[in-house]
């Protein structure tokens, strides 16, 4: 019998875009069907002029995508990204793609299966269950040439996409953020904070507002949280 995994999360605005009326560019899907769950967030690029369209339409673009590959599973997750991003091109119609730019992070449980995803800034954690080694998967800034963010846009590009397929038995919790959370993390920090937001348990009351009284002076960026948790393993 395949484990139960529950899943949960939590969007809100920065303060600046509360103040001067901007939507949150941040968007998040999360949905649990008989085969699995699916679990998505995506940051809209602030100099986009539609990026809350964007954000919006690529979660919406992971959940219809891991809904068509669980019905195929001889198709290979190297055409996920693809088809992620052709749904999105749809989804944001009819406004063009350069002005909808958006990150797209994801995470699929299928039964032993465990597909994680990333186009963009953010980051990507896994804990990992007693004996295995836990899995970040980021964009390290402080290695990059230059502060351009890959997103989705008017073309396709599947060297821009990171993708992991992980057996499910080996973790307990997939944990997604935008970057205006993992921005303020500390590399050696990541899995701890990770495990305090599964520790908590589902309490989105509680998460919410961690998030609205971020400790971070000055940090204004909307933020965003997903979880994916294997129940009865960190209560």
């Amino acid at each position: 019998m395949n484990p139960v995994w529950d899943s949960w999360g939590c969007t809100v605005r920065g303060p600046a875009h509360q103040k001067q009326g901007i939507p949150n560019q941040d968007a998040l899907r999360i949905r649990r069907y008989s085969w699995g769950n699916v679990i998505a967030v995506s940051d809209g690029l602030g100099s986009k002029r539609h990026a809350d369209i964007g954000s919006q339409a690529a979660c919406f673009a992971v959940t219809e995508a891991a809904r068509s590959f669980a019905t195929h599973h001889e198709a290979l997750i190297e055409r996920l990204p693809q088809l992620i991003h052709a749904l999105w091109l749809i989804r944001i119609a009819p406004y063009k793609a350069h002005e909808c730019g958006a990150t797209c992070l994801f995470a699929i449980y299928l039964k032993e299966r465990m597909i994680l995803g990333r186009l963009g800034d953010g980051l990507i954690t896994s804990l990992a269950a007693v004996g295995e080694e836990s899995c970040i998967i980021t964009d390290e800034k402080e290695e990059s040439f230059s502060n351009m963010t890959r997103c989705l846009g008017e073309t396709f590009r599947s060297d821009e996409w990171e993708l992991r397929e992980l057996s499910s038995e080996r973790y307990t919790g997939i944990m997604l953020c935008t970057d205006g959370i993992s921005d303020d993390l500390l590399p050696e920090r990541r899995l701890y904070f990770s495990q305090q937001v599964f520790k908590n348990g589902k309490n989105i009351t509680e998460l919410r507002r961690t998030l609205v009284k971020w400790p971070v002076p000055g940090h204004t960026d909307d933020k965003t949280i997903a979880c994916l948790v294997k129940v009865g393993v960190h209560t």
